[in-house]
């Protein structure tokens, strides 16, 4: 919870909305030292919202709690059993799936899991069974997702939830006039990573330049992903960061503070590498960026197409070139007319208070359901 990256602002969300549901409390059990408050500030202050820094409170003598010590802390000491656990990750949930005393009590959320046919093989199959096998539901970010997930996977059939990704309900919508080539401000905030194209967004401005646009790019985050095939990486992204033309890296910064940074750009970016394009998840940033008022460029995929509309104007297609949309955009503001008309009250749907009525749905059908098996047992 000291970085800033799409697991941060989820665990933000959800424990957040958890705690907004009636008669709920939640512990938000931290892996590190609290270092900063960014991700934190919300929760440290709200009533119903424990969070425990695992080396304040002597629970690891270490500098992080270890997944083993977790899942020990949350099945035997210390603390009173919780009627529910939301982990997320395969490695995680198929950890606390062992305990015996969190049997069914399990609520995972998934996303380092196949969502491709191809990549389903015995282990994975193992590893979601066996965490279903502790688990009542398995919490879902897309419909796609759930689907996918179900159809391939036994274990899960009948079992998923959808909790779609989680934006602030306070965000008010900046519509900034038209760019034009004289003034093009773009905007991206999240991790950097390759797939995620943050090195090629970096050589935009000056791309853009040489069509004689003056375009300003502000580059949000601190944390830089590290990649297997491309071990420089970090070094390189870094280094793209600090010295590009027309791009302000403001480094990490709280999520209110990027909200701001995208409502004062014209567009957000969330164009990535087409390597993501089979991806069922949703982006949260996407989100973000519709609720302040910057529209997106995005890859043009099946699931964006369902959520923006097949005709939204910023969609990048395989076969294009985002340099050529960006410049487009600058000279027609009919372009991003249609486009800020067209991600107008789409963010609706997943705002803070719609996840808590979600929640709350779930937490009265797995709870009360858990509580009368448990009385038949005892009966029995």
């Amino acid at each position: 919870m000291n970085a800033i990256d799409g697991s941060s602002v989820w665990t933000q969300s959800i424990t957040l909305a958890l705690a907004a549901v009636d008669n709920v409390d939640v512990r938000l059990l931290l892996s590190h030292a609290i270092t900063t408050e960014r991700m934190l500030g919300p929760l440290l202050h709200h009533p119903n919202i424990e969070v425990i820094d695992p080396v304040a409170t002597g629970l690891t003598t270490g500098d992080q709690l270890g997944l083993d010590q977790a899942a020990r802390i949350l099945a035997r000491t210390r603390f009173p059993r919780p009627e529910a656990v939301v982990v997320r990750g395969v490695g995680a949930a198929r950890r606390l799936a062992q305990e015996r005393r969190l049997k069914g009590r399990l609520w995972p959320y998934l996303t380092d899991i196949p969502q491709r046919v191809d990549d389903i093989d015995d282990e994975a199959r193992a590893s979601v069974a066996e965490i279903m096998s502790a688990s009542p539901v398995l919490m879902c970010q897309t419909d796609e997702l759930a689907s996918f997930l179900e159809r391939h996977f036994p274990s899960v059939e009948g079992k998923t939830w959808l909790f779609p990704p989680v934006i602030p309900g306070d965000i008010s919508p900046v519509i900034l006039p038209p760019p034009t080539p004289d003034d093009l401000r773009l905007c991206y905030a999240g991790k950097f990573a390759r797939q995620w194209n943050t090195y090629e967004m970096c050589d935009l401005p000056a791309q853009l330049a040489d069509r004689g646009i003056n375009a300003r790019l502000t580059m949000a985050g601190d944390k830089v992903n590290q990649d297997r095939a491309h071990p420089d990486f970090v070094v390189d992204m870094i280094q793209k960061l600090e010295t590009s033309s027309g791009v302000s890296w403001v480094r990490g910064v709280s999520r209110e503070c990027s909200i701001e940074l995208m409502a004062s750009a014209h567009i957000g970016l969330s164009w990535r590498s087409t390597e993501l394009d089979d991806s069922l998840e949703l982006s949260t940033k996407l989100l973000e960026y519709c609720a302040a008022g910057s529209p997106p460029v995005l890859n043009r995929t099946p699931m964006h197409e369902r959520i923006f509309g097949v005709d939204y104007p910023l969609f990048v297609d395989p076969d294009s070139d985002v340099v050529d949309l960006l410049d487009s955009t600058a000279r027609d503001p009919a372009i991003y007319e249609q486009a800020v008309d067209e991600v107008s009250g789409l963010p609706d749907e997943y705002t803070l208070a719609r996840a808590s009525d979600r929640l709350s749905g779930l937490v009265d059908l797995v709870l009360s359901d858990g509580r009368s098996r448990r009385h038949r047992a005892r009966r029995r």
